[in-house]
């Protein structure tokens, strides 16, 4: 999955779910302005 690196709560109730950052894409998103971020989570079955 992908989130924005800005949404700490979501990256972390994924991460609580057994979700795992894979990598991270820099200045992938333009949000008013300022560059954000990508985070690549998986999760292994």
């Amino acid at each position: 999955l992908e989130v924005f690196s800005t949404n700490v709560n979501a990256i972390e109730l994924y991460k609580k779910l057994g979700f795992e950052i894979e990598g991270i894409r820099k200045k992938q998103f333009k949000i008013e302005g300022n560059y954000v971020d990508d985070v690549l989570m998986a999760k292994f079955l």
